[in-house]
């Protein structure tokens, strides 16, 4: 025969119940934990090896566009070279050395007669000198000369000549461009091959005017573009290339001043001393990538990347909570299980208890049969209302409820609900007293209400003293019907007044020996705002927890 257990075995019955299942989700929460920082381990490795593999692609067509920029500053300077020669040195130093048999001063009329008309050399012609070491003096044959310049280009002749008896070179004529601290300078420095009127100290120079370098180096790049024919014509666009050279200084002489640069991949080459040093600088613009290199310049992946990254942390982390609430779920689910077992097995061990007392014929009298009759009754009421919470939360579980609204007198239905109750208080030595104002009836559906409010008395009779006084409440606000349950228990924790609707949360302040299933209130709100209304506790300010029901009347409503 079954025998009901002491408040203490059902603690430790439902304490059991519940261990079993911990270290195996425990367990299983850790190996999902590894698995997601293995996962975001793998998941960063391939991303930084995704952007190593990126930053080397895109190193490796950047230098391509570099060594074709190299290849177009030199394509550029073999082309200035030859113009040089042809339109500047040749005409201008052949003419001036067929002159050298004539007095000096008359050597320019004689080398513009003798020069093509429209030799570059020969029009942008300044003046011409002829400087001597051994007499550190200087002949000129055209443009007066002031003091100061005449000063400064002495120095120069010597710093040339300097230069020339430390690193013996060829007679080739030598372009020097110089700034003298108020303006740019352009001088062509030579030295005679058969010196009979000269000694090898000797010199010749020509000076120039600044626009030679300009026409000079601008008749060079009209030769041809800056890239190889080959690439040049796969470029449509005038702003992806970019022409310009400097002075040995850093100044420009020639800028195409395009509209339209952007980031440029520039690549600077030098030329030779002969030339004057100097600076030619090719820049390609990222866009031409598409037209040089297969494939084009790969575009940086690195914000992308981040954010791939970035969202798998980020869904992994939400992984990983669902699973901590999964896991807390089941966990509840589990206890639910076994407080739902044992709130079973009491009514049913009473039931049973006393029937087979009746069935055995172990009353001695009339009254005491009366009573073990009462005590089924009871029990079976409360067992009744145990399933009816399991079923109407299995029901809402799969979504199935439909509630059946329709006109109900409140004070008649809270009435009726309380009548049945009483029993159940009675047993306990609680009062329920009632005080309901008359009001009009409003639409709900009666059998969820009557749910919600043998919920409610459920937990005022289980977490309330024995002989305390339960007061049923039904106040008129006007717009509202407002329906209240007090008690005299311990009352709800301000902090816990939120959570003491969620399925399967119990305080953790209330007395473990009162057991419970976790289910009576979330079906409370969730019935309550299915009507239409809404749940809520406060403070009774007798001492306890009021909760309150609020329906809106029709009007409202409407």
């Amino acid at each position: 025969m079954l025998l009901a257990m002491s408040p203490a075995e059902k603690s430790a019955r439902r304490r059991r119940g519940s261990e079993p299942g911990m270290p195996w989700w425990r367990s299983r929460l850790l190996i999902f934990s590894i698995l997601l920082l293995g996962m975001l381990g793998m998941v960063g490795s391939l991303a930084l090896l995704a952007i190593e593999e990126a930053g080397s692609h895109r190193a490796t067509a950047e230098q391509v566009l570099l060594d074709h920029a190299e290849m177009g500053a030199d394509l550029f300077i073999t082309r200035s070279n030859g113009a040089f020669d042809r339109q500047v040195t040749y005409a201008l130093i052949t003419s001036l050395a067929r002159a050298f048999t004539e007095p000096f001063p008359a050597a320019l009329p004689l080398i513009a007669s003798m020069a093509p008309k429209d030799d570059l050399g020969v029009r942008h012609t300044r003046s011409l000198f002829r400087y001597s070491s051994q007499e550190a003096d200087m002949i000129f044959a055209h443009d007066q000369q002031t003091d100061v310049e005449h000063e400064w280009l002495l120095t120069e002749c010597e710093v040339f000549l300097s230069e020339v008896s430390a690193d013996p070179i060829d007679y080739a004529p030598q372009l020097r461009v110089l700034h003298d601290g108020k303006q740019l300078r352009v001088l062509l420095f030579a030295m005679p091959s058969v010196p009979e009127s000269f000694k090898p100290t000797d010199l010749v120079g020509v000076e120039f005017d600044s626009e030679m370098l300009r026409d000079w180096l601008e008749a060079s790049q009209a030769l041809g573009p800056a890239l190889p024919a080959s690439l040049a014509e796969r470029i449509t666009d005038d702003s992806a290339l970019r022409l310009r050279v400097f002075s040995p200084d850093g100044e420009a002489l020639l800028d195409a001043e395009k509209t339209g640069y952007g980031e440029m991949i520039s690549a600077r080459r030098k030329m030779s001393a002969r030339y004057g040093a100097l600076q030619v600088e090719v820049g390609i613009s990222p866009d031409a990538a598409a037209s040089l290199i297969i494939g084009g310049l790969p575009a940086p992946r690195y914000p992308l990347l981040i954010g791939l990254f970035v969202g798998t942390v980020i869904l992994a982390i939400l992984a990983f909570w669902i699973l901590l609430r999964e896991s807390e779920l089941t966990r509840l689910r589990s206890g639910f299980i076994a407080s739902v077992s044992h709130e079973l097995r009491t009514p049913l061990a009473q039931i049973r208890l006393y029937a087979e007392t009746l069935l055995l014929g172990r009353v001695r009298n009339q009254e005491e049969a009366k009573d073990s009759l009462a005590i089924i009754d009871l029990e079976a009421r409360r067992l009744d209302g145990l399933v009816q919470n399991v079923l109407e939360f299995s029901r809402r579980d799969r979504r199935g409820v439909q509630v059946a609204m329709r006109a109900t007198d409140l004070a008649r239905l809270i009435d009726e609900v309380v009548v049945g109750f009483r029993p159940m208080a009675a047993a306990q030595e609680v009062e329920i007293d009632l005080d309901l104002e008359a009001c009009p009836s409003i639409d709900l559906d009666p059998d969820a209400f009557r749910q919600v409010l043998i919920n409610l008395l459920d937990n005022a009779l289980k977490y309330g003293p024995p002989g305390q006084k339960i007061t049923v409440t039904l106040l008129d606000e006007g717009d509202l019907l407002q329906v209240q349950v007090d008690d005299q228990g311990p009352g709800v924790r301000e902090e816990d007044r939120r959570r003491i609707w969620q399925r399967y949360w119990r305080a953790p302040s209330l007395d473990p020996a009162v057991t419970g299933t976790g289910i009576g209130l979330a079906l409370v709100r969730e019935l309550t705002e299915q009507n239409g209304g809404r749940a809520f506790v406060v403070d009774n300010p007798e001492g306890g927890a009021r909760f309150v029901l609020e329906f809106a009347t029709e009007g409202d409503a409407a």
